[in-house]
């Protein structure tokens, strides 16, 4: 950021930069107008010198937990808030609480402020030899803003907001990503992730994904909630400190899952993350293709 500042004040000494993330969504129908508007303020606010992020209320949940959020002084009349803190992805009982105020927002990410500013906080620092992380950055530029916006953003930063974001059938609400073949019988509101040269066959699958990747070599599986779908930061945890043992399945929060061996099974890693109840096998076909079968089972004591 540092050094796009010292390049852009070579063209133009006092121009405002807007720094932003490239792994969101701004839907450009539902709300659009006021993110342009709060983006404004922003402009307005960092071109009078006050570095400013841009906030956004949420009202999800699950999407509030796993966002990092900007806490603001309430006072003023001023649309653009003094940011007086930072939550980063608070528990649920704290995010419930932090809904129910009005002295937060979350933050987007995106960042609003001059060159000068920049290059002014930054100007005793050798970076070459120093690193500065953007929580640092942040911290050097003294006194920061929040421009608060209701517009539709989402973080596709989880399984659900990529669900959310996504071109979805108009009875059943599922979506398919990849190149792979999907088939989704009796599945609802489900996100399929198929590479090339993989075929998922799905059966009564909900409000959930099941996503498949190759690395390394091998064929990983993640069968995962949407409810539960910020768990799946455990499992990659695991998956990195536990590299001698991944022969083994893993679950985060789920009950009664079963993996199918075949001829296959010693090419393939399946994880459960807040799913019951499921079962899944895959086999290579001999055209080469990899054919993952996942489904809904039979709760006991049920039909």
């Amino acid at each position: 950021m540092v050094k796009a500042a010292e390049f852009i004040s070579e063209q133009d000494p006092e121009a405002t930069i807007i720094n932003t993330p490239s792994d969101q969504y701004i839907n450009q129908e539902d709300g659009f107008g006021n993110f342009v508007d709060t983006m404004k303020l922003a402009i307005r606010s960092a071109e009078g010198g006050q570095p400013t992020i841009v906030g956004v209320k949420i009202r999800d949940l699950i999407t509030f937990i796993g966002c990092g959020h900007a806490i603001y002084d309430n006072e003023g009349e001023d649309f653009c808030r003094k940011v007086t803190g930072f939550v980063e992805k608070p528990d649920e009982k704290t995010a419930k609480k932090m809904m129910r105020s009005d002295d937060s927002a979350c933050n987007t990410g995106i960042n609003v402020w001059t060159a000068k500013t920049i290059l002014e906080a930054t100007d005793t620092l050798n970076l070459e030899e120093e690193p500065l992380s953007t929580d640092e950055l942040m911290m050097l530029l003294g006194e920061l803003r929040v421009a608060i916006g209701e517009f539709d953003w989402h973080d596709c930063g989880t399984l659900k907001s990529l669900w959310e974001v996504s071109r979805k059938t108009p009875n059943h609400h599922n979506a398919s990503l990849g190149k792979g073949y999907v088939d989704r019988t009796e599945c609802l509101g489900s996100l399929f992730v198929a590479p090339e040269d993989v075929e998922i066959y799905a059966t009564d699958i909900e409000d959930g994904s099941v996503v498949v990747s190759e690395i390394n070599g091998l064929m990983y599986v993640a069968c995962v909630a949407h409810e539960e779908c910020q768990l799946v930061r455990q499992l990659v945890d695991h998956y990195q400190s536990n590299k001698r043992i991944l022969s083994n399945d893993y679950s985060v929060k789920s009950r009664n899952c079963i993996v199918e061996r075949t001829n296959f099974s010693d090419q393939i890693r399946v994880s459960f993350v807040g799913m019951d109840y499921i079962s899944i096998s895959a086999i290579k076909a001999r055209n080469g293709i990899i054919q993952i079968t996942v489904s809904k089972r039979a709760e006991s004591g049920k039909i």
